[in-house]
């Protein structure tokens, strides 16, 4: 079965280290020949999508702002620092 990269971000948990040993494993599995840290480079704008927060929760955000709903904008904030987070944790170069 081939490990997909959702899987493998997910499986971190967040984690760099994680991240980085099931990285290593990938490239030993599919006897890639790259270092961890170019792999993530080659890697980040799909690292990225596998990490961002789900549409649907960013539609719902949108939605309590725009009707004035209570903590909507606060979520959206969350929403909006997480991605920020994750902009620089796989950054595109």
């Amino acid at each position: 079965m081939r490990v997909g990269l959702r899987d493998i971000y997910v499986a971190a948990k967040g984690d760099d280290a994680t991240l980085n040993a099931l990285i290593q494993k990938f490239i030993e599995d599919w006897t890639l020949n790259t270092t961890v840290s170019q792999w993530r480079i080659d890697n980040a704008r799909d690292l990225r999508r596998a990490a961002y927060p789900d549409i649907g929760d960013v539609l719902d955000a949108l939605f309590k702002v725009r009707k004035n709903k209570p903590g909507g904008q606060a979520e959206l904030d969350a929403l909006d620092s997480q991605k920020e987070q994750i902009k620089n944790r796989f950054p595109k170069s």
